[in-house]
């Protein structure tokens, strides 16, 4: 019996001592025994330094930041195979690392960095579009050498006319560029962009102001870092851009010392899904070129319908009801450019470019544009595109679709002897039920369809 007794609580002991590894078993599926870890709808919170960190199994910290999608080399000598494959880990796992700041690991000197943040920093270096192209020793190299700066709304990062000492990548917020002497924004860009780096590579002056809109947390990487460690990086990226530019009619015709001068001359932004390229209206600064995505281009269009109404006997009273609509005029897809028509004509923009997925695009400034092409070639460069459809005809191709699918709704509400909203004895026939059903889908559908792409709808009378 005392060996038995022995034998139970040296099992009670080792029971405790092994729980953490029990928990990380990915064969164990009993509810009482799953892990925080493996729990997400326990009552402890996953990865929690009470659950996981704190374990005699793993002494080793969390990393810090880490997208739903991407689960790197780096993350597997930290974690098990079989724990990364897990959904419910990634979920709890973002939950958890989205409180790391990667402005707070770049406050600190590279020599006080732990390995997990010197990783997390490279894995966020290389989601932006700049250093796709760097190599993983190149990016470890700008990584050790970038510190943070923060910025406050209307505070200028960068001033026209000063000489360039630095580049900025933005972390969180939002900047607009502007040319002195304008109150319109010619770019607006926000996280995961770089500016200032144009001046660098040319060793020039700013060529613009760059001003904060929202609280800036920007990484910054002067000069001599720039020459030593980036610019070599940076003739990769050419390469590619003169791919991209052989591939288009007229630009592969041109001399090869243009082709590269227009490469060098080239910045490279990304645009998240449905962020807006430029809006209707704004002044024309360059010509963009789809390195990855699609680009929609829309326009607002205004349908008017009058209809005399009598109010007296001796005049009549017109009820004017304007709508106004935003409708596709083109995709642009990838390999393609957009924008040239209004940089020619030096003019405001006709359209709206939004992103139909994320984009990462190439803009070719207008100064540059006019710098390098004559009249002739410019006119060559309006002239490869079709021209896309006015206003006036948009206007009316959408109020001739509009009629038709009223006809349509007219149509299908008298074929099923109903109305949308029915009421007293007639609901008490089935069959006129089931045809109320049927109208009521087709009179939300028709609603739906009809203002889908309205924007604003004014009604008023004039005599």
């Amino acid at each position: 019996m005392k060996a038995m007794e022995n034998a139970r609580s040296i099992h009670q002991k080792s029971e405790k001592l092994l729980s953490p590894l029990i928990n990380l078993n990915p064969m164990r599926k009993t509810k009482k025994q799953l892990s925080s870890v493996t729990n997400i709808s326990g009552l402890n919170p996953p990865l929690s330094p009470k659950s996981f960190l704190s374990s005699p199994v793993s002494s080793l910290p969390l990393i810090p930041r880490l997208s739903l999608h991407r689960f790197s080399s780096d993350h597997a000598k930290v974690f098990p195979q079989w724990l990364l494959e897990r959904s419910d880990f990634k979920k709890s796992y973002l939950k958890y690392s989205s409180e790391v700041d990667i402005g707070k690991i770049c406050l600190k000197p590279n020599t006080q960095r732990n390995s997990l943040e010197n990783q997390e920093l490279k894995s966020w270096c290389k989601s932006c579009v700049f250093f796709k192209s760097f190599s993983d020793s190149a990016c470890n190299e700008v990584c050790s050498r970038l510190s943070t700066q923060e910025f406050t709304p209307g505070q200028l990062l960068i001033r026209e006319g000063e000489k360039g000492n630095e580049m900025f990548i933005l972390y969180k917020g939002r900047v607009g560029i502007y040319k002195q002497g304008t109150s319109e924004y010619l770019e607006i860009m926000g996280p995961a962009n770089v500016i200032g780096e144009s001046s660098l590579e040319n060793n020039c002056l700013r060529t613009a102001n760059v001003v904060a809109i929202d609280n800036v947390i920007a990484l910054k990487i002067n000069k001599d870092n720039y020459q030593n460690v980036i610019l070599r990086q940076k003739h990769k990226q050419k390469v590619l851009i003169l791919k991209i530019l052989k591939e288009i009619p007229f630009f592969k015709e041109l001399l090869s010392a243009k082709l590269e001068y227009l490469a060098w001359s080239m910045l490279s932004l990304h645009y998240d899904s449905q962020q807006s390229v430029y809006l209707e209206g704004q002044f024309a600064n360059g010509i963009y070129f789809i390195k990855e995505g699609s680009v929609q281009l829309m326009t607002y269009v205004t349908v008017t319908n009058k209809k005399n109404l009598p109010t007296t006997r001796t005049g009549n009273e017109t009820m004017v009801n304007r709508k106004i609509y935003e409708l596709p005029v083109k995709t642009v897809l990838q390999g393609d450019f957009f924008g040239e028509e209004e940089v020619i004509s030096d003019g405001k923009r006709k359209h709206k470019a939004v992103c139909l997925e994320n984009c990462e695009i190439l803009i070719l400034k207008k100064e540059i544009i006019f710098e390098i092409f004559g009249e002739k070639e410019r006119n060559d460069i309006g002239n490869i595109h079709e021209k896309p459809k006015t206003k006036k005809i948009l206007a009316k191709e959408h109020q001739k679709k509009l009629k038709l699918k009223k006809i349509k709704y007219t149509a299908m509400l008298d074929a099923t002897c109903a109305v949308p909203n029915q009421s007293g004895r007639m609901e008490i026939d089935r069959l006129l039920r089931k045809k109320a059903v049927l109208a009521k889908s087709v009179h939300y559908k028709f609603h739906k369809e009809i203002n889908e792409s309205l924007v604003r709808e004014d009604c008023y009378y004039k005599k």
